[in-house]
């Protein structure tokens, strides 16, 4: 996982910067889940950049996407 530490964005920000957050990806069944109230693991996470939506990095392995579940 070290190497998505160095990759950054066209605005120069990489992972760990303030302005990379995760932005949680769902299946209809997922949403529906997290929307009443049920916590369920996304299918992909993906970080990006809020200055320039660009994606620096995305989680798709099952066990780290556990520990991106919507509580």
């Amino acid at each position: 996982m070290s190497s998505h530490k160095s990759k950054s964005c066209k605005c120069g920000y990489k992972m760990g910067d303030p302005w990379i957050v995760p932005n949680s990806v769902y299946t209809f069944f997922g949403w529906l889940m997290v929307s009443i109230g049920i916590s369920h693991p996304p299918v992909r996470v993906n970080f990006q950049c809020e200055q320039c939506g660009e994606t620096v990095f995305t989680i798709t392995d099952k066990k780290d996407l556990k520990s991106h579940a919507y509580h």
